[in-house]
């Protein structure tokens, strides 16, 4: 092929190639525009797609305001309805104490009246010698009838007859009059107390009434309801034949016009609301600048400004902490006026140019247009008594929304308003709510306990309460406690101290808690005293602390015969502290630890610890001198000899005290506090119900055929076994070996292939076995040495006596039947209102949404219904709880001092512990206590408090008169409440748990 053939073929390839090119590139376009088209048909679909949700979203919008606005016009009835109830029920309560004051009129009657009341009181005190006081009118009477009730109590009781002496310096206050209008007052009767003044019988005409009316006042509001009911129904069917289908018509977005000098409206508020309306939509905000009235004392001009208007001033004078002002000097305004002839308000001056830059987009910043409606307000508040972090529920709302843009307020407002209720919540100070709080408790619950000790200044310096059931459990686990002080605090830096034992399934539980302002002898004095009234006086048999002086003090004093242990965990912490300038620091650390935990006898601590000391020169060493002084309250093996329920460090109270954590900070009030423990309380009980319905319902799987496993399964809880099954199971790692007659030794392996020789006496004939590692005796649970032993003498069953009645899941233990009712606040008629309207609300929903039609129909319903509602009713005013009961004894007692606690800062609490520090660490006021306790025992025979020996000038009454009791200007003591009895029944010498009817 020459050079012209090789040219021509060489061309016609590259046309051939040109071609294929050509034809790949328009199949390219084609393909490129096809797919063009389709993402842009998406695009536009999805466009399409979000105007149609938003225009929904608007008319949604559009048609909930109609129907708000709707439901107003029912507002100011139905506020009307609600005073009038209120008025009604008060005026009941006062006409039936106006017919209670006759009784006292008739001397014939009252006389016998009086005899029965004390007859009754004695019957209920039982008491050798009692105080008796009543009203100075009444004295006579009360002298003429003591004889004859004095020979009815003992014939009644076949007793001597008791000693009565009538209080003839201090008299009950005497009947309502004009000469005591504003004071205390007393319609008749007596008050009963025992010689001590432990024990006080309120037997009045007046404490008589208020059991009655409290105990009647459902029934009347239910039959007040039932006749408004009435005029509900016939309202509702007035409504049906409302049309709705203007709510149908095609939206328009509301445009507001500018504002022009002549514009007139309504009022004064829709003056305000368009105003507000239009810098909403031109993006400044607005508020009320001035106002003027005129000769006759009406409101004649007010002027209404841009939120900008106004000069910036610092508020803070440390000019190093400056905040942030939106104050610019603007002068856009609207001045209106009232017209006196028309009755309405007109437009009279503006400006509208603003000295700054506005934004509609940033409009729902300003704190104008910030609101949150009724439904999100309760939902927070919920959110908050169940102790979910406000970041966490204000983003719950931002979700439900469908974004941040969608939500008309900030978090900040979210937090400010949750603060609100809680002041509200209160509605008075932290001593005065928290009394009312207890003695609502103790209303609701028979055997609540609670007391407070107060400085020479009437001030709180401490407070303990115990629910009737950590009462009754004490009966049970009260054997063992851990006593912790050093973890949390409150606004006024008191420290939580709760008394926390173990259960049957090795779960904390909370055998009664204080708060207490110093860490003092004399503060835990009061403190363990208190406790220990409270439960019946019966001491623990062991209790853990850590190592503070004052804790072992007061101790001592109280709990003498009680087994005391220091906490483990504080005292190896300080290890890092104490001996960390030792060049030879880390090899002394891993030998105390080996002599701490591997010594199983006294003696080879004694070996080991001198060894320990001599070897790395700590001879001279004072803080590991002092700690081998105190010897018997720290080491294992020398308080394991005692049952501890498995505990060896406060790491009960710890935890317990952690439960609380993310839920109380520096600014918790007193208050706040104890409805925390409800709902630690509430989680503490339904994990034990929950423990206890496993262990029913339940059977853990056994690893091997051994009879005795198959024995403790049966009878013990879930937990209690497994850790049995345990030991069991590690038996294989143990050798044994026969030392001759009852003695055995066990050779363990353990996990670290470490080898460990322990001894084992086995007395085959009187069933008895012991080991050196103490674990049946310390824990309760048989430890692998004494399985291994057991087994190898082929026993199959265990003994009973190493089948301990604590950890089985077949007893019926007293306290689990006790019933405590914690939610008070929310136990109010309203709130059990607003959750049956929830429920039946999410009912409906829930069928409703599944048909457009039904949807329709259901959403016509409620808007016809929305005439009978109103979503603003006291939204702001009715979330203050009141607690009942007097408020005359809480007048004196003032607020805990805020002072700063011993101990590290509360931000270095949680440091790492075992880090070595990096330098060498170089390291009581007595005032008059006043007690108020007040206790509802709900067995006499379990729960009847040990009496105190007490001067009879200090006997305490009740706290309504405390504010006229002063014995010197000191008053201590406890104070017990008894719940009034029907007088026929304590004649016939009967007593019931019902309340009695006057």
């Amino acid at each position: 092929m020459n050079d012209a053939d090789v040219s021509k073929q060489i061309q016609q390839m590259v046309r051939f190639i040109r071609q294929e090119a050509e034809e790949k590139a328009n199949e390219i376009s084609v393909s490129a525009e096809e797919e063009f088209n389709i993402e842009k048909l998406q695009l536009v679909e999805a466009e399409k797609k979000k105007i149609r949700q938003e225009y929904e979203r608007k008319e949604k919008q559009v048609e909930i305001r109609k129907k708000i606005e709707y439901s107003m016009q029912l507002n100011a009835s139905r506020i009307k309805v609600l005073q009038a109830q209120d008025d009604l029920v008060s005026n009941m309560m006062e006409a039936a104490s106006k017919e209670v004051l006759n009784v006292s009129r008739d001397h014939n009657s009252y006389k016998k009246l009086l005899k029965g009341l004390i007859v009754q009181s004695l019957l209920r005190l039982k008491e050798p010698a009692v105080l008796l006081r009543c009203r100075k009118d009444d004295h006579h009477l009360v002298e003429s009838v003591l004889e004859s009730a004095k020979e009815e109590y003992a014939q009644k009781l076949q007793v001597h007859p008791p000693e009565i002496i009538v209080d003839h310096q201090i008299y009950l206050p005497p009947g309502p009059g004009h000469h005591n209008a504003h004071g205390p007052s007393c319609s008749g009767g007596v008050v009963v107390a025992s010689r001590d003044g432990k024990i006080v019988c309120e037997n009045t005409l007046d404490a008589r009434l208020d059991v009655v009316f409290r105990k009647k006042l459902p029934e009347l509001m239910d039959n007040l309801e039932q006749v408004e009911g009435v005029d509900e129904v016939e309202e509702l069917e007035d409504l049906q034949g409302v049309d709705l289908e203007g709510n149908n018509e095609e939206l328009v977005p509301e445009i507001i016009v500018e504002p022009t000098v002549g514009m007139f409206f309504d009022s004064l508020d829709e003056m305000f609301e368009y105003y507000k309306g239009y810098g909403l939509q031109e993006g400044f905000p607005v508020m009320r600048r001035s106002c003027r009235k005129g000769d006759d004392g009406s409101l004649r001009y007010v002027t209404f400004t841009c939120g900008r208007n106004g000069k910036s001033k610092a508020k803070d004078t440390n000019v190093l902490r400056l905040q942030p002002n939106q104050k610019s000097g603007c002068n856009a305004k609207l001045g209106g006026r009232l017209d006196l002839v028309t009755g309405k308000w007109v437009i009279g001056n503006m400006i509208l140019e603003h000295n700054h830059a506005v934004s509609p987009s940033k409009s729902r910043y300003y704190r104008c247009n910030r609101t949150i409606s009724p439904f999100v307000k309760k939902q927070l508040e919920i959110n908050d008594e169940a102790g979910i972090r406000m970041a966490q529920s204000f983003k719950s709302v931002v979700v439900e929304a469908g974004g941040f843009e969608k939500v008309s307020f900030l978090e900040k407002d979210a937090r400010n308003h949750i603060d609100k209720v809680r002041r509200l919540r209160l509605g008075e100070g932290d001593v005065v709510a928290i009394q009312r709080y207890f003695k609502k408790m103790q209303t609701e619950n028979d055997g609540f306990f609670f007391s407070l000790d107060l400085d020479e200044e009437g001030r709180l310096k401490n407070v303990f309460w115990a629910d009737p059931r950590s009462r009754a459990a004490y009966k049970d686990f009260g054997d063992v406690v851990t006593f912790d002080t050093t973890y949390l605090t409150n606004k006024y830096d008191m420290p939580f101290a709760p008394f926390v034992g173990v259960n049957h399934h090795g779960q904390s539980i909370l055998l009664g808690c204080g708060l207490i302002s110093h860490e003092d002898t004399e503060t835990f004095t009061w403190l363990f005293d208190t406790w220990l009234s409270c439960m019946s006086g019966s001491p623990p048999l062991g209790i853990i602390t850590d190592q503070d002086k004052a804790m072992k003090n007061a101790i001592e004093i109280v709990f003498p015969n009680t087994r005391h242990r220091w906490c483990l965990w504080h005292i190896l912490k300080k290890v890092p502290e104490k001996l960390g300038r030792y060049v030879q620091y880390h090899a002394i650390r891993v030998s105390l630890h080996s002599v701490v935990y591997d010594s199983y006898t006294p003696v080879e601590f004694e070996e080991a610890w001198h060894g320990m000391l001599d070897k790395y020169d700590l001879i001279n060493n004072q803080w590991l001198n002092g700690l081998y002084e105190e010897r018997n309250r720290w080491v294992p093996c020398f308080v394991k000899n005692s049952f501890w329920a498995g505990m060896s460090t406060t790491q009960r109270s710890e935890s317990m005290n952690a439960f609380f954590d993310g839920y109380v900070n520096s600014k918790t009030t007193l208050k706040q506090f104890v409805e925390k423990y409800e709902k630690a309380m509430e989680s503490k009980i339904e994990k034990e119900w929950q423990a206890d319905a496993r262990c029913f319902s339940q059977r853990m799987p056994c690893r091997t055929s051994f009879a005795m496993e198959k024995q403790v399964e049966a009878v013990y809880t879930i937990s209690k076994f497994q850790e049995f099954q345990q030991e069991l199971a590690n038996k294989i790692y143990c050798e044994v070996f026969s030392c001759g007659g009852s003695e055995y030794e066990v050779i363990e392996n353990d996990e670290q292939s470490r080898e460990k020789t322990l001894k084992v006496f086995f007395a085959k004939n009187e069933g008895e076995v012991h080991c050196v590692c103490k674990m049946f005796e310390y824990k309760g649970i048989l430890c692998r040495h004494v399985i291994a032993v057991l087994s190898r003498n082929r026993i199959q069953l265990l003994p009973e006596k190493y089948i301990l009645r604590r950890w089985r899941k077949d007893v019926r233990r007293f306290y689990s039947k006790v019933k405590v009712s914690y939610d008070a606040r929310n136990s109010s008629i309203e709130h059990q209102r607003y959750k049956e309207e929830c429920t039946a609300f999410y009912d409906v929903a829930e069928v409703a949404s599944k048909n457009e039609e039904s949807h329709k129909n259901i959403m016509g319903w409620i808007e016809k219904a929305m005439k009978d509602v109103s979503l603003n009713v006291r939204s702001d005013g009715d979330d203050t709880c009141s607690y009942g009961g007097s408020g005359s004894y809480t007048e004196n007692i003032q607020d805990p001092v805020v002072t700063r606690r011993k101990g590290r800062p509360p931000t270095q609490r949680k440091q790492k512990q075992f880090k070595r520090p990096k330098q060498k660490s170089n390291n009581a006021s007595a005032s008059t206590t006043v007690e108020v306790a007040t206790t509802v025992p709900t067995q006499e025979s379990h729960m009847a408090l040990l009496a105190q020996q007490a001067p009879f000038e200090h006997a305490f009454f009740p706290p309504y008169y405390q504010s006229w009791m002063n014995y010197g200007g000191v008053h201590h003591g406890n104070l017990q409440y008894f719940p009034q009895q029907n007088l026929e029944e304590a004649n016939r010498g009967e007593f019931s748990s019902n309340e009695p009817s006057t």
